[in-house]
């Protein structure tokens, strides 16, 4: 019995997390600016034994050209990203520097 009780406690919040994050994404979307950038580089970067997407960009926001590098693409394949590629980013409008891939 206690171990239903752990794995269902596990579930819920397993559940809840992804609640959570979509929360977050659904109000990044709605608060953020939608800007459209290029992507200078994609590469990927292993730490340990994780590896990630990574993606240098450049946009231009309010006449002012921004260079970010090493955005975490998230669970994006890399394999349709040349340099040159446009891509769709959400913006954080206080800072303009933190960014995240619009899917």
């Amino acid at each position: 019995m206690t171990e239903l009780f752990v794995i269902a406690t596990a579930g819920a919040a397993i559940a809840a997390l992804r609640v959570w994050f979509w929360e977050v994404r659904l109000y990044r979307s709605r608060t953020w600016l939608h800007i459209d950038g290029v992507v200078q580089a994609a590469y990927y970067r292993v730490i340990g034994k994780n590896v990630y997407p990574l993606l240098d960009i450049s946009y231009d926001l309010e006449g002012v050209r921004n260079d970010l590098h090493g955005v975490r693409a998230g669970d994006i394949d890399l394999g349709g990203f040349t340099a040159g590629s446009k891509i769709r980013l959400l913006v954080d409008p206080n800072r303009q520097d933190r960014c995240i891939v619009d899917r």
